[in-house]
């Protein structure tokens, strides 16, 4: 996705110095660009941020100069955000794949999911800086234990309930 967003970069910084038919083909093509990447999450909503950096786009495409210039930096923060948030994402799909996967699974392999799905909470919990999420990890770490332990109905219940509990760590966020 790095090299996706420095791309998306390099023809932010063409846009800069175009102008009319040119600069509306490559103002397509970024967001072109933008929103295949957006799609690629299914567990946060990114449309807002994509539709912001869309309007920023079509502005830049009938500016140049300075005004170019500052609004290309302004579309370039955008993007960190944005990349930022996909890292997020991708961090909550495999959290819940992997919670839908310890559903059927037992011993060692579900120690090793569990384990997985730690490891992606707490990069949840890293990239939500603001918030103290340690009762929250524990919390959801317990719930994992006992996943692993639970079969049937049960499982797929728990699970729900575990996955509930992640969409809230990242509503504290906000």
């Amino acid at each position: 996705m790095k090299e996706n967003i420095i791309k998306i970069r390099a023809e932010i910084d063409k846009l800069i110095d175009k102008t009319g038919d040119d600069a509306e083909i490559i103002a397509q093509d970024v967001k072109v660009s933008v929103k295949a990447i957006v799609e690629e999450i299914k567990s946060i909503d990114l449309q807002e941020e994509m539709e912001n950096i869309f309007e920023d786009i079509d502005e830049l495409a009938e500016k140049s100069g300075e005004k170019g210039k500052n609004l290309a930096l302004k579309i370039g923060e955008q993007l960190d955000v944005l990349a930022d948030r996909i890292n997020l994402g991708r961090n909550y799909d495999k959290v819940n794949a992997g919670i839908d996967s310890l559903i059927d699974s037992t011993g060692d392999e579900a120690a090793k999911i569990t384990e997985d799905v730690m490891d992606h909470l707490k990069k949840i919990a890293s990239s939500i800086g603001s918030v103290d999420l340690k009762e929250d990890i524990e919390e959801i770490a317990n719930k994992m234990k006992e996943l692993a332990q639970a079969t049937g109905k049960e499982a797929e219940e728990m699970a729900s309930d575990i996955k509930e509990k992640v969409r809230d760590i990242g509503k504290k966020k906000e």
